[in-house]
């Protein structure tokens, strides 16, 4: 099936271009009080493409895997089975995504952490494919980078299992009874405690601080494929020794127990409001678009 660019021309958020969570989740607050709530606590989930857009973005992506393959070594410590959505290898994908990420994901996750738009740039965007006998899932981890989103593009009929699982936030695994009682060996949860985050529907985009220890839960049938974007933040207001190499922030083997403190030190100081107006040091919307994604 030929899918081109004129498929994608339709990519059209359905609430504007800044865009409000239909449901919002929020890190517990810290019991020994050494870290203030802030707006990197929150995990977000809004709605953003209709079926028929999330449609043409899997078949340009099976098209690019007919013909190319898909990745499985691209990341270093949990690799993703994946096409990247770069210019070079993956044009079709990449004009069709492009804009979307630019005018609509980005501004979202500026307005929503407390950052200027100026100050968020694309590190990777890649569509991943779980699936049952081959990668089924992903790995407890913490993202090499602030700020992190996902979007469905598979419909929740198509497969069984999988979502997006946080180790301190999220709904408690009934099979098992939950955090205090969760069985390593419990199948629903894999020993968490946690279920995958509920209400996440296709097209829907969530967003989070990858700093907060969570994995890609285990599809036990069917195909989920998901776009996923890692962000860089380079307000004065971060510290980029910690997020980029305090092991603390990259490990996942400190577990959930230290997502306050990998989140809460990840900023020297909280924004001077939640949700500032975005100004930008660019005069148009073209040199935006290449500073937002590195060049």
């Amino acid at each position: 099936m030929n899918v081109g660019c004129d498929d994608m021309h339709t990519l059209s958020p359905r609430d504007g271009p800044i865009l409000t969570p239909h449901s919002t989740l929020w890190l517990p607050d810290d019991p020994s009080g050494t870290f203030a709530r802030s707006s990197l606590w929150a995990v977000h989930i809004f709605r953003l493409l209709e079926p028929h857009e999330t449609r043409a973005l899997v078949a340009l992506a099976l098209e690019h895997a007919a013909a190319n393959g898909w990745s499985t070594r691209r990341h270093k410590h949990h690799p993703t089975t994946d096409i990247a959505v770069e210019r070079e290898t993956a044009p079709a994908l990449h004009s069709a995504v492009k804009p979307l990420v630019a005018r609509v994901v980005l501004p979202t996750l500026a307005l929503h952490y407390g950052f200027e738009l100026c100050e968020l740039q694309m590190r990777d965007l890649f569509v991943v494919r779980y699936q049952q006998g081959a990668q089924d899932r992903l790995t407890p981890h913490r993202d090499g980078n602030l700020l992190s989103f996902s979007i469905l593009l598979s419909d929740p009929s198509e497969f069984e299992g999988g979502g997006l699982r946080f180790h301190s936030l999220g709904p408690a695994c009934d099979a098992c009874g939950g955090l205090r009682a969760a069985a390593a060996t419990c199948r629903r949860c894999d020993g968490v405690g946690r279920l995958a985050l509920p209400g996440c529907g296709c097209g829907d985009l969530t967003t989070h601080s990858g700093k907060l220890l969570h994995e890609g839960a285990r599809v036990t049938s069917g195909t989920r494929f998901v776009l996923v974007g890692f962000v860089h933040v380079t307000s004065p207001e971060i510290d980029h020794e910690f997020i980029s190499h305090g092991s603390l922030a990259n490990s996942s083997a400190v577990g959930a127990w230290a997502d306050h403190e990998c989140v809460g030190g990840a900023r020297l100081s909280p924004p001077s409001s939640p949700q500032r107006e975005m100004h930008t040091a660019f005069d148009d919307e073209t040199a935006l678009a290449a500073h937002l994604f590195g060049g």
